[in-house]
């Protein structure tokens, strides 16, 4: 069963997760740019 006129078309899904792929990096790469520690960008 579907949900009643609503479904995922695989670009939206692509997008999805290209941008939460995009914003994990940023994540990972943030203390690498500004050399702060994740543990101290926490506030």
């Amino acid at each position: 069963m579907f949900a009643g006129g609503f479904e995922f078309t695989p670009t939206h899904v692509e997008r999805i997760h290209l941008f939460k792929s995009e914003q994990v990096q940023l994540q990972l790469l943030y203390p690498y740019l500004t050399g702060v520690r994740p543990e101290e960008s926490i506030v």
